[in-house]
């Protein structure tokens, strides 16, 4: 027997399986929102394995391959999951359009297990905070001021900031947006200067 499986962009997914040349079965079902990317794996409990798709608004849906019968549908956020992959021993992998990552080792389970938060562009100064008792470090990028936290599953975004600067209609023309130029910090309060001279 052969099976192929194929997810279209309008959220359609079919299955079609070819027990010999001259017989074949094939279902389909709408997912009810765009899929983005389709995996497969041996099944755990199921005949034909399972399948992941990645879908709009954050879903990854797990359904059997024999029927597309849904198994776990697991949602995070508003950002489109756009890639899926089963690992060893059944871990599910997700992509995100932000480029964050989230691993699922327990398909049970409805949040992930670890998980890697969309990357901050443009770092420019790293600071270890001193006197905290874990392993904290701050950052800063061209306008905004990140804290992280050093655990032994990686490391964790626990606060992002935009210090002071003002709405865009308070601004005279032709000002140029501040810059963060340095930074320094202590146990309990953070210092930057800006590309304006503030």
């Amino acid at each position: 027997a052969c099976d192929v499986f194929l997810a279209t962009r309008q959220g359609s997914i079919w299955a079609c399986n070819v027990e010999c040349k001259t017989q074949s079965h094939v279902c389909s079902r709408e997912l009810g929102r765009k899929a983005f990317a389709l995996s497969w794996s041996t099944g755990r409990g199921t005949s034909r394995g399972q399948l992941a798709c990645a879908l709009a608004g954050g879903v990854v849906e797990v359904l059997d391959a024999s029927d597309l019968a849904i198994l776990r549908v697991v949602a995070l956020g508003s950002c489109d999951a756009i890639g899926v992959s089963f690992g060893r021993d059944g871990v599910l992998w997700a992509l995100f359009a932000d480029r964050s990552l989230a691993r699922w080792a327990d398909r049970d389970e409805a949040s992930p297990d670890w998980s890697i938060p969309a990357p901050i562009t443009g770092l420019r100064h790293a600071q270890p905070v001193p006197g905290s008792t874990m392993s904290r470090v701050l950052t800063s990028s061209t306008s905004r001021l990140q804290l992280w936290t050093v655990t032994s599953e990686g490391i964790r975004l626990d606060a992002q900031s935009e210090p002071n600067t003002g709405s865009l209609s308070t601004r005279p023309l032709g000002t140029r947006s501040r810059e963060i130029t340095v930074l320094a910090c202590s146990s309990w309060i953070v210092a930057c200067g800006y590309s304006n001279g503030e």
